[in-house]
């Protein structure tokens, strides 16, 4: 973008240059890794299978891409990506990965972070930044409907949950049918920017069920960045059954027992040696580990390199 601001003016005028050598769509086949690279891209003993661009994935100059998350239909096993895109939700069909195939997008308000995720085959969204943007909610089996000829298509959302309005990420337990939305802000219930709970149980018919706010934070006291919330089977038996949640609080990584909506129950809290920023974590499939990443040890210095922190659940508490 070149800037210009003409004499005596204080205001400023935008050009968008287009990039020379800009990146090309590649939809029609497997590019080999050849000399270390394959259209362009650096490989080492990887082939690229295909690649879209934002403007593959319908989206205008200055738009972006920024998270993507998946869908099996269970019924046919075509496989769909996800793709959160400024614009809205963006449904890419998977069945040959070296032309992959946009079937159509669920349109939203602007946003730069919207993040993504699946419960009874119905896909929910947020967007961050967005105004009154609410949990949108679209019903991926109607994608059986879409023929090859109408491809792409903007697709309508089956709802919008509007008790809230922007929010940072999104995260849904499967097993329990709640959605937790992460950091909201904006307007409706923003939860002190925690976890804003909703039963999804009735996948198009959302409703509040509680907050979470944590006492801690870098940008701001009780700011959730990420979770992961589960039903907990690990080793600690103090705690199976039980609805727990592993929030990434920026300055501690929470865990805590929401079973009871109305009433969470704060577990442990947890830092470590040289910490920036806790951005994101994940549990192992035993519940017995969970991995952490902090988006600014390494940038602000209080570390070297990127790194992975490994933290034992054996005891909760």
């Amino acid at each position: 973008v070149v800037w210009e601001r003409a004499e005596g003016e204080d205001a400023f005028a935008a050009s968008v240059v287009e990039p020379a050598g800009a990146l090309e769509t590649i939809a029609d086949g497997e590019v080999r890794c050849a000399d270390g690279r394959a259209a362009g891209f650096p490989c080492e003993d990887v082939d690229l299978l295909s690649f879209l661009t934002i403007e593959a994935l319908g989206g205008a100059p200055g738009e972006r891409v920024s998270d993507v998350w998946g869908w099996t239909d269970p019924e046919t096993g075509a496989e769909y990506a996800l793709v959160g895109r400024t614009g809205g939700l963006v449904i890419v069909d998977l069945g040959r990965l070296e032309a992959p195939r946009v079937i159509g997008t669920v349109a939203a308000n602007p946003s730069g972070a919207r993040d993504i995720k699946v419960y009874a085959d119905h896909a929910y969204f947020t967007g961050d930044g967005a105004g009154q943007h609410g949990l949108v909610v679209f019903d991926l089996t109607r994608l059986r409907d879409v023929t090859d000829a109408e491809t792409p298509v903007e697709l309508e959302p089956d709802a919008v949950y509007d008790d809230v309005a922007s929010a940072h990420n999104l995260a849904i337990d499967p097993e329990s049918g709640f959605a937790y939305v992460v950091r909201p802000s904006g307007g409706g219930e923003t939860c002190g920017s925690g976890l804003h709970m909703v039963d999804i149980r009735t996948p198009t018919e959302p409703t509040f069920a509680g907050c979470f706010t944590d006492t801690e934070g870098v940008l701001s006291a009780g700011s959730s960045h990420d979770t992961q919330c589960v039903v907990y089977h690990g080793p600690d038996t103090d705690h199976t059954g039980r609805q727990i949640c592993f929030a990434s609080n920026e300055g501690v990584l929470r865990i805590v027992d929401v079973t009871d909506k109305q009433d969470p129950k704060p577990i442990a809290a947890a830092s470590y040696p040289s910490q920036a920023y806790i951005h994101q974590g994940w549990l192992t499939e035993d519940h017995a580990w969970f991995y952490l990443d902090d988006e600014l040890d390494e940038l602000v210095g209080t570390t070297e390199r990127t790194r992975t922190l490994v933290w034992d659940l054996t005891d909760l508490d």
